[in-house]
């Protein structure tokens, strides 16, 4: 009697087959991981980018907020009512050939003056700086303890303009603009905000202002 044996074995074929599928399989899943990967890491760097801006202006805010020019005695009376008068000058070029200065402010560039106290209460002078770097794509605040540097930037711009309220009053616009991908494409993102200075609008509505030149 004969018998029928239906157990069938892989041929060399079929396995070979089975095994390109599955090789093709495994590689497909490793570029979609590689692709995941790629833009989580993209999303992360976008999101520290706008980090990073917003830090920037959340730093100009607190500075410029209690900035004020340099007054110094030593350059007298009329030089620094002009300057009290015209606390803002806005220029390309930054000297310091007179003691005595106001704030200067350029299209991508801000010096000044903070008063603060020191631990024993005594007023002292802070020179502070801002500098968009376009090689770097970096805003740089410069002080005398250090410099403290914002990346991600793509662009900054600083401009000057009139309080509608009280003309005399300067207001300092401040744009800051970083690289945001969404869906495959770049676009440019935009921050600006507008500050005011407390001790500039102080001075300009205080007779007595000459406390600063102490």
């Amino acid at each position: 009697m004969k018998k029928n044996h239906n157990n069938r074995a892989f041929t060399l074929v079929e396995t070979l087959v089975g095994f390109a599928l599955a090789t093709a399989l495994i590689i497909l899943v490793m570029q979609l991981g590689r692709i995941t990967r790629a833009s989580v890491a993209k999303g992360d760097v976008d999101l520290q980018n706008l980090q990073e801006a917003r830090s920037a202006i959340n730093s100009l805010r607190r500075d410029f907020l209690v900035a004020t020019p340099l007054y110094n005695t030593s350059d007298g009376l009329d030089i620094r009512e002009e300057i009290r008068n015209n606390p803002v000058l806005t220029s390309d070029r930054f000297s310091k050939q007179q003691k005595s200065r106001p704030v200067i402010v350029s299209d991508q560039e801000i010096h000044f003056c903070r008063y603060t106290l020191d631990q024993n209460g005594n007023k002292t002078i802070e020179e502070i700086s801002y500098v968009f770097d376009k090689t770097d794509k970096s805003l740089i605040r410069t002080t005398l303890s250090g410099k403290k540097v914002f990346t991600g930037i793509e662009n900054a711009r600083f401009s000057v303009y009139s309080h509608s309220l009280d003309p005399r009053v300067p207001l300092l616009w401040v744009a800051l603009t970083v690289e945001n991908k969404e869906s495959g494409e770049s676009k440019k993102l935009e921050l600006a905000t507008t500050i005011a200075s407390s001790i500039i609008s102080q001075d300009l509505n205080n007779s007595h202002w000459n406390w600063t030149s102490q």
